[in-house]
């Protein structure tokens, strides 16, 4: 690790700039092996060791009781032959050592020894001279020395992977630890950082997905791909595919065999495309008197009068329609419009039983309606609910219907 020696934080070993006080760790860091090596800087360097008789620092100084014995000098060896004898102890260092205090140690030299004789050493040889006619595979060849190898390149480190509840940082975008202030590469501020979330797959993606959801470095693959090629496909992952192709050929092979099962889904897909994308046509009904005449003729000049409490409509379809939207224009025209009742609510009922209501708005123009009534050959127009004069009939100048197709 790095320590910081403005604020002493820790810091890891990758970092470039310290988490707490943004210092340039190249300049302001020391770099420590870890807990021991911190301890061991903090109590300072060991003492020197002391060497064997001598005596440490501080001490008391000690007086021997008794002089050292006297070392008496080896006799000289004879003179060999050829070689120079070893001169004697002068009588001037026995005599100073006699005169010396008993309580001083004598200091002693050391005897000097005869100088050996060293051998004659061998002439040289000169080298053979190397023969010309002799094969180049057979000629000596000079040793060279072992070229020394080229130093590479260090590859730069492998920037670890953003982990979940890292703080990216907005300049750099390198991952950095939660409890950091500053970017651990570039140095700059983690104030405006973007906390790293866990990603969360779809369930669909979770069901379909094949192998670990451990992530991979550029060259590195699973084991299963090491030892067989190819990843493991689960159990499921072989049956559900098999049971969705035979699930596929059976629904094909009942809608081109079974009358029963083609007209429903006909039916079913018709529905569903009727809803989802409906397409509305004008039809027109036919009617026997000419008062009911006046409310599905499209002239908005005249209309339908009704007397009672709840007078109705009947209207006939040929040949039969499925009925997706009607239009009504209500109440009387221009400024008859008041003096006539409007009706509020209305029913329509189908031949089979179906029936729709619908509240109707009190206004000169035509509004628009949906409804779903299926497979209509006669209608019935029911006012339920009345505005205006209590005395006076029911006006409705027109009515439109729209097949759904």
């Amino acid at each position: 690790m790095i320590l910081c020696r403005k604020c002493g934080h820790e810091n890891a070993d990758d970092a470039a700039f310290c988490g707490q006080c943004n210092a340039y760790l190249e300049w302001s860091g020391q770099r420590v092996a870890g807990p021991e090596a911190t301890a061991t800087t903090a109590a300072g360097p060991p003492p020197p060791p002391t060497p064997a008789g001598a005596r440490p620092v501080g001490a008391p100084a000690t007086v021997p009781s008794q002089p050292p014995p006297r070392v008496a000098p080896s006799p000289a060896p004879s003179a060999s032959p050829g070689s120079t004898a070893a001169p004697a102890t002068p009588p001037a260092t026995s005599a100073a050592a006699a005169s010396a205090p008993a309580s001083a140690p004598i200091p002693t030299e050391p005897v000097s020894r005869p100088p050996t004789p060293v051998p004659d050493a061998p002439p040289a040889r000169r080298p053979a001279p190397v023969a010309q006619d002799q094969p180049r595979s057979r000629r000596p060849t000079a040793e060279q020395a072992p070229s020394r190898p080229k130093p590479t390149a260090k590859p730069p480190p492998e920037e670890p992977l953003i982990k979940a509840g890292d703080r990216i940082c907005p300049v750099c975008g390198v991952g950095n630890d939660p409890a950091r202030r500053f970017c651990r590469k570039c140095g700059a501020s983690l104030e405006q950082a973007v906390v790293a979330v866990p990603v969360h797959l779809p369930w669909y993606r979770r069901l379909f997905r094949r192998g670990s959801p451990e992530r991979y470095r550029a060259g590195e693959r699973p084991r299963s791909m090491e030892e067989r090629g190819r990843p493991r496909r689960s159990v499921l992952g072989i049956l559900l595919p098999l049971a969705v192709l035979v699930a596929i050929v059976a629904a094909v092979g009942a809608y081109v065999a079974v009358p029963d099962v083609q007209r429903q889904v006909n039916e079913t897909i018709g529905g569903l495309r009727r809803q989802l994308m409906p397409d509305l046509e004008d039809v027109t009904p036919v009617a026997n008197s000419t008062n009911v005449r006046n409310v599905i003729d499209r002239n908005k000049a005249t209309w339908w009068e009704g007397d009672g409490d709840q007078p109705s409509i009947r209207l006939r379809f040929a040949p039969a329609v499925d009925l997706g939207a009607m239009i009504i224009t209500n109440g009387a025209n221009g400024d008859d419009f008041p003096r006539f009742r409007r009706p509020s609510r209305i029913r329509l009922t189908a031949e089979g039983g179906s029936s729709v209501t619908l509240d109707i708005e009190d206004a000169t123009e035509f509004r628009a309606h949906r409804i779903d009534l299926r497979d209509v050959s006669q209608l019935r127009v029911q006012v339920l609910e009345t505005r205006g004069p209590a005395d006076a009939p029911v006006a409705i100048r027109d009515l439109e219907f729209q097949e759904l197709r």
